[in-house]
């Protein structure tokens, strides 16, 4: 299969929007994680909206890398994905969409408001801190 130039750019942005992601993500693990007086952090939760557009084997490559030397390496990522919900202005209709075509699917209506699907949030962290392996929540998006 051939890839041209523009591919090979488009896929590398691709990988720069989940690192970039990642790297935010490792920085409030760690503040996270020293707030609770972790010496190491065994599991990530995060949830991610589908309109964020993030591929989820990506953003855990990322957190590998970005999180080497650090006190969450080696830690497991599980990725929540939430799907986009919207409520129809015009039926009242709250449904869920497979794509972000932002269509009532009850009346045809384009009178949205979103109502989920672009979270981005650290939702939980499994950590160890020398007594026993405990869990910290966390609800504060990014």
């Amino acid at each position: 299969m051939y890839l041209g130039c523009g591919d090979k750019a488009r896929r590398g942005a691709i990988s720069m929007h989940e690192y970039a992601i990642a790297q935010a993500l490792v920085e409030q693990v760690e503040a996270v994680a020293r707030e609770n007086g972790a010496r190491a952090v065994r599991r990530v939760v995060v949830q991610v909206g589908k309109l964020r557009g993030v591929l989820p084997d990506i953003l855990r490559w990322g957190f590998e890398v970005a999180a080497a030397d650090t006190i969450a390496a080696g830690a497991a990522v599980d990725i929540e994905e939430v799907p986009i919900r919207v409520r129809c202005q015009g039926c009242s209709a709250e449904s869920e969409l497979a794509d972000p075509l932002f269509i009532c699917p009850s009346c045809g209506g384009f009178n949205l408001v979103q109502v989920a699907g672009a979270e981005l949030i650290l939702k939980s962290l499994e950590i160890d801190n020398g007594r026993d392996t405990g869990s910290a929540e966390h609800s504060e998006g990014q």
